[in-house]
């Protein structure tokens, strides 16, 4: 910020050097309050020691589920029960078109 102060003013063909500087200086006040009031409203927000509890509890369940994927997988691509399986639903849909 001072470099740009400098360089405006070092030019002494610029008419509107004060206009400039004004209107960085504005800027720069601005900008300095927006960060002041983050900060005031940071300061108010409570810090838990459980702030990753919820990311935790979805990769665990994610953990699981991909590990119940697995057994299932397992078990139904087994040779026996896909026959137990199959006889179960040959006795449903025989009793149901009898």
């Amino acid at each position: 910020m001072a470099l740009i102060f400098q360089i405006v003013l070092t030019t002494s063909e610029c008419k509107y050097q004060a206009q400039f500087k004004s209107i960085l200086l504005k800027r720069r006040d601005t900008l300095l309050e927006k960060i002041f009031v983050y900060v005031k409203n940071l300061r108010k927000l409570k810090v838990s020691g459980e702030l990753g509890i919820a990311t935790a509890e979805y990769a665990v369940t994610t953990v699981a589920a991909c590990g119940f994927a697995g057994v299932l997988y397992k078990l139904l691509s087994s040779e026996s029960i896909a026959q137990l399986i199959g006889d179960l639903l040959r006795r449903a849909l025989s009793t149901f078109l009898l």
